[in-house]
């Protein structure tokens, strides 16, 4: 019952937010929609557009009213913590499937992650919309994380929710459909492979490359890499 009743007030708040987005775009688009068809195409593509960056707005400043700050550790499934996680990540999904795919890999993105507290250094280019557990992710300068690569710090353990930050250095090449799992520590200028899955706790030195399921070293680091 107490899931339902979580479920039910969170899609309720999501589509409050999600036509708070779109208000601002009814205002001022209006006119334009109203000239012929062409203002309404306009309108409509103009309005997809600005209601993102709405969405973005009112997501981080809710993320923030409701104290949804990530800490590691553990807690119980059905806890106040597993609920605020559970929270900060449907207001994420909430980004994910209306715009997610439109706005990824643009600064826009970048920004909303910093705002709702993962570490992002100096460009960093982020082509996926499947990172999880923002304030649990620190992510170096000069980093590419390729399309639909998944960084999750969460896990579901024993009745527990577990989660545990990721860790990735400066100049790294996340490739395409991997998966970075909890714990995770990949060192400056390291390469995980296209749809490699780095398991719990990994830590992967400095320079490597690393692929497969799951991930093992596949080249160690060049001696001009692995030296500082």
């Amino acid at each position: 019952m107490l899931l339902w009743a979580y479920s039910t007030v969170s899609m309720i708040f999501g589509g409050l937010l999600l036509g708070l987005s779109i208000y601002p775009s009814l205002i001022l688009l209006s006119p334009l929609a109203h000239t012929g068809p062409l203002g309404l195409s306009l309108s409509l593509g103009l309005g997809y557009f600005l209601s993102s960056l709405c969405l973005l707005f009112w997501c981080a400043l809710a993320h923030h009213l409701l104290f949804l700050g990530l800490k590691p550790g553990s807690t119980p499934l059905l806890s106040l913590t597993s609920f605020r996680w559970a929270t900060a990540s449907s207001l994420y999904m909430l980004i994910k499937y209306t715009c997610g795919d439109f706005l990824m890999a643009t600064p826009f993105f970048t920004l909303y992650l910093r705002v709702v507290g993962a570490k992002i250094g100096d460009q960093v280019m982020i082509n996926s919309k499947f990172l999880h557990d923002h304030g649990l992710l620190d992510i170096g300068s000069g980093t590419l994380i390729g399309g639909d690569a998944v960084l999750s710090a969460h896990a579901a353990e024993k009745g527990q929710l577990v989660l545990v930050p990721i860790k990735v250095g400066q100049k790294c090449l996340i490739g395409q459909k991997s998966v970075i799992m909890p714990g995770v520590e990949i060192g400056d200028g390291a390469v995980i492979a296209a749809g490699a899955v780095v398991l719990k706790g990994t830590n992967i030195p400095a320079g490597e490359v690393w692929g497969g399921v799951p991930a093992k070293r596949i080249r160690a680091a060049r001696a001009a890499e692995a030296t500082p």
